[in-house]
């Protein structure tokens, strides 16, 4: 099963669509870029943060090719912890960002760069599952959690995979934010109880 929910047509559809016409956009967790450059396509401008240098120099290769690459700006940056000193109209959370957390701290951390980014009639969307990781990928390295140690980047390890629906909306609140759509695909299909991903967009409170 592959960490990254994000990779089809649909997933990149749904994302595109929550970006108003013109407006900036922060992602947090560019990956290989192919959403970053999506919305640059369509005009957008956009600020990109990750923090893994391999997946950064994918997603840098991949706006080269593009004709709208000034548009697009990545950053080699933890997402947890960077402040940009602006506002968006848009902050998005894909490939399962959230999910790839080691605990609430890093929850928190990450949710608190949304709210220090969100413009007060913006809004954010993320996609996390729900349940946790099967036995096999339990305790694989990410290169989304790099960090560092000593002074040296290194792999954090997995240790969760899933978040509830009634903890996510708890971290929320905690930082000042709010669900105020909650699918269980990218096609928005409404949630149902045993989903397994969550795809939620919402605003500040």
């Amino acid at each position: 099963m592959p960490l990254s929910v994000i990779g089809s047509d649909v997933a990149l559809d749904f994302y595109v669509r929550q970006v108003p016409r013109g407006a900036p956009v922060l992602i947090l967790g560019a990956g290989e870029g192919q959403l970053a450059c999506a919305l640059g396509r369509r005009g957008h401008e956009v600020v990109a943060l990750e923090p893994s240098a391999k997946l950064l120099a994918l997603a840098i290769e991949r706006r080269e090719a593009e004709t709208a690459r000034a548009s697009i700006r990545f950053l080699n940056a933890d997402p947890r912890t960077e402040r940009l000193g602006r506002l968006f109209l848009a902050v998005l959370l894909p490939r399962n960002a959230l999910g790839l957390a080691r605990a609430d701290g890093e929850l928190r951390a990450l949710l608190a760069t949304v709210e220090a980014h969100l413009a007060a009639e913006g809004a954010f969307a993320l996609d996390v599952r729900v349940e946790s990781a099967p036995d096999e990928v339990r305790g694989r390295a990410v290169p989304h959690l790099l960090g560092r140690q000593g002074g040296q980047r290194a792999l954090h390890r997995l240790e969760r995979s899933g978040v509830s629906a009634a903890h996510l909306d708890a971290l929320l609140r905690d930082v000042g934010l709010e669900a105020r759509e909650r699918y269980q695909d990218f096609s928005g299909t409404p949630a149902a109880d045993d989903a397994q991903l969550q795809v939620v967009v919402g605003g500040r409170r």
